[in-house]
């Protein structure tokens, strides 16, 4: 879920970049800052589901499922951190 929601912040920061004129663009540092608390959310959100995962670990549940979930897991760390908007122009 987080994954996706890093996803559409990232799209919407692109397409407000496709948006912006030329000196717009020379300072859309600033302008991203707007979104920059979506990242947290999702970040914090990626935080709680590591904390599950320990937990489901430590009760010894499947560890395929395990697995697959830090796996997703660390994909919307990736997300977070990563500025893949620059990807989508």
């Amino acid at each position: 879920m987080s994954s996706i929601g890093s996803l559409i912040v990232n799209f919407k920061i692109a397409s407000d970049f496709r948006l912006t004129d030329g000196k717009g663009r020379l300072l859309y540092g600033l302008i991203e800052l707007k979104y920059i608390h979506y990242h947290y959310i999702i970040f914090i959100v990626s935080l709680i589901s590591l904390g599950v995962i320990i937990i489901a670990k430590r009760k010894k549940e499947n560890n395929y499922m395990i697995l697959l979930a830090l796996i997703i897991t660390f994909i919307s760390f990736l997300f977070v951190f990563l500025k893949l908007w620059r990807l989508m122009v």
